[in-house]
């Protein structure tokens, strides 16, 4: 059985800060691992170790699993991801993965403690067993750890009511994210717990699900998911997504945007009627910019206003359309709104243009936000706007609301605008000496983009250089 041997790995801390040689394990683990291997013939499989609440993803086995066993302050295990290894008292977490497998993690301190993996042919584990199987338009979705808490403060739901709330509004959600690649937002631990960005595809996913190859400003290019019908979406809600995160792309053109996106994020201290101001500004400037803008809430605080383009511009140009936008915005409001990226220098209502940047995301229409009353991104009416509450659009109102009124955002393809106009406002602000504002952090320095520097760090850099030049004048 692959790995067994690992059970003879020795733990030698018998006391405390009595530790292994962490070169003497690494030895012995790799060797086990690659004779195991050749005798297995499975260097693709990949597995999934819990430990503690915590789960470390393995890609492949080839990947060597180094032990280090050290005193309490220092007990680590150094592989994909760091997670704390047993105390004194035991412990025991199980666990299975794409192909079948179970997993546990087992031991005391001053014994042994290894890794026993075996294959759930026939018998499997009670959690194991723990899943519902949905039929999806003819399509099986296993829905795993159906019953497991995603919001337990002023809503209860679980996991298998969030499948059913995204099926409940499929036809609007899957609107939202059909023909583009989405970056997976797992909240593995419910709303309440941290989340993690997965932009690879996982292993193991269904034949029908799709999936494009999207390159990135690192040079580093990532095989996406494609969610195209209600399958697909019960599928990654099933492993965490409570939102969903599209490119602006589609797949047929991964390079050229087809979706300019207006966030409106307001800063702290800022009210609602501030924000609901400042959207009815933004309508009227893609109205004369001759475009469309179609209204949802952020889930959140703000509000969210997509315009649909023709996809015959970069990310770059389209970043810079949106900047020539939010910089535009702020002179006709300059009491509530603001382009500036420095919080430190915000004021009001953010218009991010930086959403439109490469590589970044926004929830779409539908999708749930991780708050205690699970706050829905809800397509809106642009006469709703003046008197609309975020709040009452929830997991419980919005399925009822669409069945209603149907998809707000329904007609968002037939409504193609270009951005000619709103570049031609980018150019005479440049022609004035507005340059580019500050890219966010792990882009590349931009042509013409400003110090990526906050203000007050580059005034105190100045004064200390000024320092500096009068102490050698002395």
């Amino acid at each position: 059985m692959l790995l067994r041997s690992l059970l003879a790995l020795p733990v030698a801390t018998t006391m405390a800060g009595a530790q292994v040689p962490a070169r003497d394990l690494e030895v012995f683990v790799d060797s086990v691992i690659k004779a195991e291997l050749a005798r297995e013939k499975a260097p693709g499989a990949g597995f999934a170790f819990v430990q503690n609440g915590v789960v470390a993803h393995i890609r492949t086995l080839q990947v060597a699993y180094r032990w280090v066993l050290a005193d309490e302050r220092t007990r680590t295990r150094r592989c994909a991801r760091t997670i704390r290894l047993p105390t004194a008292t035991p412990v025991l977490s199980r666990s299975t993965n794409e192909h079948g497998d179970a997993m546990q993690l087992t031991g005391r301190r001053g014994r042994r403690c290894g890794v026993a993996m075996k294959r759930a042919k026939g018998a499997k584990t009670a959690k194991a067993e723990e899943a519902e199987v949905l039929n999806v338009n003819g399509r099986e979705v296993r829905i795993t750890h159906p019953d497991k808490p995603y919001f337990s403060r002023e809503v209860r739901l679980t996991k298998l009511d969030l499948v059913r709330y995204y099926l409940a509004v499929a036809p609007g959600a899957v609107a939202g994210i059909r023909d583009r690649p989405v970056v997976l937002k797992r909240f593995v631990n419910g709303a309440e717990a941290a989340p993690f960005y997965q932009k690879r595809a996982p292993e193991g996913r269904p034949e029908w699900l799709r999936t494009v190859t999207l390159s990135f400003p690192s040079g580093r290019t990532a095989e996406e998911i494609v969610v195209d019908d209600a399958a697909g979406l019960a599928w990654i809600v099933n492993l965490g997504c409570i939102e969903l995160h599209p490119h602006a792309v589609r797949t047929g053109d991964l390079d050229r945007p087809d979706e300019l996106r207006i966030d409106l994020d307001p800063t702290p201290g800022v009210t609602w009627d501030d924000v609901r101001r400042v959207a009815m500004e933004a309508k009227a400037l893609l109205e004369e910019m001759g475009l469309r803008g179609w209204p949802k809430t952020s889930g959140s605080r703000g509000i969210h206003i997509n315009a649909r383009i023709q996809p015959r511009w970069t990310f770059t140009q389209v970043r810079r359309a949106a900047l020539a936008f939010s910089r535009e915005i702020e002179r006709r409001a300059p009491s509530l709104a603001t382009s500036k990226w420095w919080k430190e220098e915000r004021r009001g209502v953010f218009l991010d243009y930086n959403q439109n940047a490469k590589d970044r995301t926004t929830c779409s229409a539908y999708s749930v936000r991780p708050l205690p009353d699970a706050r829905v991104s809800t397509p809106l009416e642009w006469s709703e706007i003046p008197d609309c509450n975020p709040a009452d659009f929830t997991t419980r109102t919005v399925p009822a609301r669409l069945a209603e009124l149907g998809d707000l955002h329904a007609g968002m393809d037939d409504a193609t605008g270009s951005l000619e106009t709103l570049l031609e406002l980018a150019a005479r602000d440049e022609a004035t000496g507005l340059g580019d504002a500050p890219w966010p952090p792990h882009f590349q320095k931009m042509d013409g983009e400003s110090t990526r520097v906050a203000p007050s760090r580059a005034k105190s850099a100045a004064k200390s250089a000024a320092t500096q030049r009068a102490k050698k004048r002395r």
